[in-house]
């Protein structure tokens, strides 16, 4: 699903962390307490009928001996858990949904942000595929210090989860190939 920043699994380089999960791939930052980039591809294979699973839960495959955040780290901080993979393009499995919800895959966004303009972006993303098309995404955020709701910050629960100004996403869209039958 690619990795734009030249990730490695070496605990020693904490800032740039690669998790690669069924669902999507990921650069973890230890010290903003957030992901880099989160690239995954986005196909009717995807789609499905699984609920939302609203499991916001820390990480398990980040190492032991580093600060994991929680569902809670963003209570009460006038931003949202912002998905970097979206919960919706993971709705195969239930398994599938789930995986959206660890928070290596997770940034603070301003909730205009997050509930309108990001959605919008998701929802048409899915409509393309739903016409037919296939994509491949990579999405982040960098920067620090944001305004939600409560004012601006620039880090959440106690420095650990860093607001980024920020957030970006590219969309490559590609015509799925027609495998035709011989004969």
């Amino acid at each position: 699903m690619g990795n734009p920043s030249g990730a490695t699994t070496d605990e020693t380089q904490p800032t740039n962390y690669l998790l690669s999960k069924p669902q999507y791939a990921l650069s973890y930052h230890r010290d903003r307490g957030t992901p880099n980039w989160v690239s995954w591809h986005l196909s009717a294979e995807w789609l499905g009928s699984a609920a939302r699973q609203d499991d916001f839960r820390p990480d398990p495959d980040l190492p032991a001996a580093w600060y994991r955040p929680t569902a809670s780290s963003y209570t009460g901080s006038g931003f949202d858990r912002g998905h970097n993979c979206p919960s919706a393009d993971r709705t195969r499995t239930v398994a599938d949904n789930s995986a959206t919800f660890l928070m290596s895959n997770i940034m603070p966004q301003a909730p205009r942000n997050n509930q309108q303009t990001w959605a919008g972006l998701e929802a048409y993303c899915r409509t393309l595929v739903g016409q037919g098309q296939e994509l491949y995404v990579v999405c982040g955020s960098y920067g620090r210090g944001g305004t939600g709701t409560s004012g601006f910050a620039q880090t959440l629960d106690q420095g650990r989860v860093t607001v980024p100004s920020n957030c970006w996403k590219v969309v490559v869209v590609c015509r799925r190939a027609r495998t035709t039958r011989p004969g």
